[in-house]
């Protein structure tokens, strides 16, 4: 084995650190799509673009692009009808702007633990933290990594919850060869600057159902 570098050893990065880890990287491409937005005479054409794509390539029905990951998770609790003193069912393993939308709905989150195996949420914990105030499950798929669907679905069909899927670490990840964000009732991702797919900023929704 060969020597670390911190001991003396070749550097497995050659690149300077603010090099190395530049994110997100635009190429000459993206600079003329960009042009070419500006200087069309509808700006607003690409999104509904951008949309068909995306439904496209997950499979789905619809798509809603959003100003931000956290709005699309605000929709998503609204649209399956959190409201106030119900209770979301998530981890807290995870971003803060992934809690903000359960507060905004004046719903109460109510955290269950992650399995050290996946760092997603653990079906069987899930399982002991059902109530019958309980109005949705938010899971979140972590570092790229999805949850365990499987019994987090059936869990959820035997009660009537709904299941949201926070996706924003997670583009393009699948689950015994289903999309993450097809799996439940609605996918939320985010576009912010930091993600795997970055509109700088931004969110889509994504699901098969109209209403």
């Amino acid at each position: 084995m060969a020597r670390l570098a911190i001991r003396g050893g070749p550097k497995a990065v050659e690149r300077d650190y603010p090099e190395a880890f530049k994110w997100p990287v635009f190429g000459e491409e993206e600079k003329r799509a960009v042009l070419e937005i500006l200087e069309s005479n509808n700006i607003y054409g690409v999104i509904r673009e951008f949309e068909k794509e995306a439904a496209r390539y997950f499979g789905v029905k619809y798509v809603l692009a959003q100003n931000n990951g956290t709005s699309t998770i605000h929709a998503a609790l609204f649209a399956v009808g959190v409201g106030p003193g119900d209770e979301v069912i998530t981890t807290s393993h995870g971003w803060l702007l992934q809690i903000m939308p359960i507060l905004a709905c004046r719903a109460v989150p109510v955290f269950v633990d992650i399995d050290p195996k996946t760092l997603t949420m653990d079906p069987e914990d899930l399982r002991r933290k059902i109530t019958d105030r309980t109005k949705a499950i938010l899971v979140l798929h972590a570092y790229g990594h999805p949850a365990d669907m499987d019994p987090i679905m059936e869990i959820a069909e035997e009660r009537g919850i709904p299941v949201i899927e926070d996706c924003s670490h997670a583009h393009g990840a699948e689950y015994k060869g289903r999309k993450v964000g097809t799996i439940g009732d609605i996918g939320c991702f985010s576009l912010q600057a930091g993600k795997l797919m970055t509109g700088i900023e931004g969110g889509m929704l994504i699901t098969n159902n109209e209403e």
